[in-house]
């Protein structure tokens, strides 16, 4: 197999893929170092790839890639043999290599044609909910939007993949019943159930499986709200078994939209702000438009400092 075929877990964020990833990083025969959407996010909307040198001069600046501490061999002569080396740097004699992605699924049979995936599903009303407190978006409309965008990007990939190529899961399964359909993704990827899958909450600050983290929507969004991301994703939502609450739902009123858009910057300019500092993100908001290299590259430079800091 290509650089121990790479298995990739794709699902939304929000959606439990940090737990997955915890639970298969624990198997001895799974590696999972965790998020790789730097893999792909530098490749523009019509798959042209970057050069290779202002992908590298990227990479150093992006916070999780230089938290894997991943050696880059320079020079390439392509921007494919880079990727490539990005992930067999991460082959491990005797273990199945597994990357977490979020996002682009489409792109990574272009690189890694062979290989398999476990797509994650996790209901868009507990998504979009939970986006919010993250500071992605200032309501549930906007919230459910990176869902939307990360199960077309799944539909482009599942079209030219065989059947036996991936397995989905739903969240709220794992989190029910963990060790069945744990027991299934070791099948799909022919190596042994461990239970020491489930015993990550000894090596990190996550707890184990709480099947009171599912439908969370149900006891803790409005009705409003509720039928707001239905309206929007209704059709991915049947299309994935999700049940629909408001079957009859008009879309929201020109008037209605443009308020939730205000509502959306309002809230993501105060959750900036409240989070950087005033001084550092107004700084950042005149540097993206107008300021040189040097001081776009220091505030994102220290807004990356504040955001580690608030990592689970």
């Amino acid at each position: 197999m290509r650089y121990n075929n790479p298995v990739f877990i794709c699902g939304a964020l929000r959606s439990g893929t940090t737990v997955l990833h915890l639970m298969l990083d624990n198997h001895e025969q799974i590696n999972n170092p965790g998020e790789f959407d730097f893999l792909f996010d530098f490749i523009k909307a019509d798959n042209h790839y970057p050069d290779p040198d202002q992908f590298i001069s990227w990479l150093n600046s992006n916070r999780i890639f230089l938290s894997h501490n991943i050696p880059i061999i320079h020079p390439k002569p392509c921007f494919e043999d880079i990727i490539i080396d990005l992930v067999a740097s991460y082959s491990r004699s005797g273990a199945l290599t597994s990357l977490t992605i979020h996002r682009n699924f489409h792109l990574v049979p272009n690189f890694f044609p062979d290989s398999r995936y476990v797509h994650l599903l996790r209901d868009p009303r507990d998504v979009a909910r939970s986006s919010i407190p993250m500071g992605w978006a200032g309501n549930v409309w906007y919230g459910v939007d990176h869902w939307i965008d990360t199960e077309k990007s799944w539909d482009k990939l599942q079209s030219i993949l065989d059947p036996e190529q991936y397995i989905e899961i739903h969240y709220e399964e794992l989190m029910q019943n963990p060790e069945s359909i744990l027991i299934d993704v070791c099948s799909f990827l022919e190596i042994p159930y461990s239970n020491t899958m489930l015993s990550y909450p000894d090596h990190s600050t996550y707890a184990g499986p709480d099947p009171t983290l599912t439908e969370q929507w149900k006891l803790k969004s409005n009705p409003k709200d509720v039928r707001l991301i239905e309206n929007k994703a209704s059709t991915l939502m049947k299309a994935r078994g999700y049940d629909i609450s408001f079957t009859n739902a008009l879309p929201p009123s020109f008037p209605k939209r443009i308020y939730l858009a205000l509502q959306n910057k309002t809230y993501r300019a105060i959750f900036g702000a409240k989070r950087y500092g005033l001084p550092l993100y107004i700084i950042d908001r005149l540097s993206r438009r107008f300021g040189p290299d040097k001081l776009r590259s220091y505030c994102h430079s220290r807004m990356d400092e504040i955001d580690i800091s608030y990592l689970k």
